[in-house]
């Protein structure tokens, strides 16, 4: 496998693996209180409050920013020692 085969089945496989969460994670930014009633809102009395969603915010921020910097510093662990 060539050099810039394996670079195109890198790119698609952070795409596949990345992209989704990052959308869910952008959406859990903007609007916690979205993913919560379609997700949570079933076990709870009653709305939690702002300082659950407050967490949530700040989360779903490192997390994203964590994911970002793997997809475009070029190495992701577990594809490192993919044979070429």
């Amino acid at each position: 496998m060539d050099s810039n085969t394996f670079t195109l089945i890198t790119t698609v496989a952070k795409m596949i693996f990345f992209v989704p969460i990052g959308i869910v994670l952008i959406i859990n930014i903007i609007n916690p209180r979205i993913l919560w009633e379609k997700f949570e809102s079933w076990k709870a009395a009653s709305e939690p409050s702002p300082a659950f969603f407050r967490v949530r915010r700040i989360s779903s921020l490192v997390i994203l920013a964590i994911i970002l910097y793997l997809f475009f510093s070029g190495t992701i662990p577990f594809l490192r020692n993919f044979p070429q």
